[in-house]
């Protein structure tokens, strides 16, 4: 009974012990498949950006869904994006009189003239200002002009039919014409659901991007110093690129064809998960190969014992973090459906990669990584003591 017990552990011991002899003659066979899979992932990833969406609609395969697809079908000028164009003249010249603006007039007629072709295709649906209301309807400009502030709004309407990068790129260049015409008497804003996000997103991808290589750089500290080597630290940066890379190109296709609507939120979130994985998983793995070089194993029984203890950790927490963040998909709930595929898809990629990776870089140079020291300020120390000595 206890031989039969032993017998799978026995098993799973021979498989370590043959996949690390394996490494130790071909540890280049799977580093450059890894390498030859993010080279080909790279194209696909780079385009995911193209595929996402900020249309918080209903989750598909809802009620609310279902009605909504109808109600668009039958009345879809009722879900056109609409901004409002807020233009202010502040000079004694530029107001309006009953018969006519001849300032904001030009203004309107200079910012129509940048969106033309949006117009022409049909991205821009309409456009109405106080210009739209002459004659019998000349008692409804009140709407879009006061006297008293010297302002005007004009409503622009973009098609909800419209592909939703057009309509970003619609808004975009409207956002663009107001800096443009933004001169001497006249300031213009430009305000609505998409204006807000273009913006909003603009200073967040800047504030997101100062996080990440501040985090960065505190995060390659931290590990070198706990792993007492500066070497090794270049293995975890190496598997983040590799697994953001195939993890964004997997993603890519499920968007692509609309089997998931994939906010714009879900690609940054993938990002700080390989990070993060990549950091946690190489370093239960780079930890304890060091502690076991300390003790004086040898290169490839060091990466043996790393692969054997703590893969399985690797391995057992990796599942169940997968499987947690998966559990998101049952929520019907726009995004959070789409969160938990991508973000399960992220966490796959990164087992696989650093199990597979950690051992063969290790293996592939040895010299290099097989030299890396137990402190990482030996060389400050080093330098001191020879100082010291001189």
């Amino acid at each position: 009974a206890v031989a039969s017990r032993r017998h799978p552990a026995q098993r799973v011991m021979g498989a370590v012990k043959a996949y690390v002899q394996f490494l130790t003659r071909r540890a280049w066979v799977p580093v450059l498949l890894m390498v030859i899979l993010a080279l080909v992932a790279a194209p696909f990833a780079l385009q995911l950006g193209s595929t996402t969406t900020d249309n918080f609609a209903a989750a598909p395969n809802t009620k609310s869904y279902t009605e909504t697809a109808e109600i668009e079908g039958v009345f879809p000028s009722v879900f056109n994006d609409r901004e409002t164009l807020y233009i202010q003249c502040s000079g004694g010249s530029c107001g309006c009189t009953e018969q006519a603006c001849e300032g904001f007039q030009g203004v309107l007629n200079s910012f129509s003239s940048k969106l033309d072709k949006y117009h022409t295709s049909g991205v821009l649906y309409s456009t109405s200002s106080v210009f739209n209301f002459t004659g019998d309807l000349a008692a409804l400009r009140g709407q879009y002009y006061n006297s008293t502030a010297n302002s005007m709004l004009v409503d622009l309407q973009f098609s909800a039919t419209a592909p939703e990068d057009q309509v970003t790129e619609a808004v975009t260049a409207a956002i663009d014409a107001t800096t443009d015409l933004t001169t001497g008497d006249f300031k213009l804003y430009l305000t609505g659901q998409n204006a807000a996000r273009i913006a909003s997103t603009a200073v967040a991808g800047k504030a997101l991007g100062m996080t990440d290589g501040i985090g960065t750089i505190f995060i390659v500290l931290l590990f070198g110093w706990q792993v007492r080597s500066w070497r090794l630290t270049l293995i975890p940066v190496f598997n983040t690129v590799l697994c953001l890379a195939i993890t964004l190109a997997l993603v890519y296709p499920l968007s692509k064809s609309g089997a998931i609507q994939l906010p714009s939120y879900v690609p940054s979130v993938c990002l700080f998960l390989s990070i993060a994985l990549s950091v946690d998983y190489s370093f239960f793995h780079l930890s304890r190969f060091q502690e076991v070089r300390r003790q004086g194993l040898g290169l490839e029984d060091a990466v043996e014992q790393m692969v054997t203890t703590a893969g399985r950790v690797v391995l057992v927490s990796g599942v169940v973090l997968l499987f947690t963040w998966l559990a998101l998909a049952a929520f019907p709930v726009f995004g959070t459906d789409t969160l938990g595929y991508c973000a399960s898809i992220s966490i796959f990629v990164c087992i696989s990669v650093n199990l597979t990776l950690n051992p063969a870089l290790v293996l592939l140079f040895p010299k290099f990584f097989g030299n890396a020291a137990q402190d990482p300020w030996h060389c400050c120390r080093r330098r001191r003591a020879a100082e010291e000595e001189v």
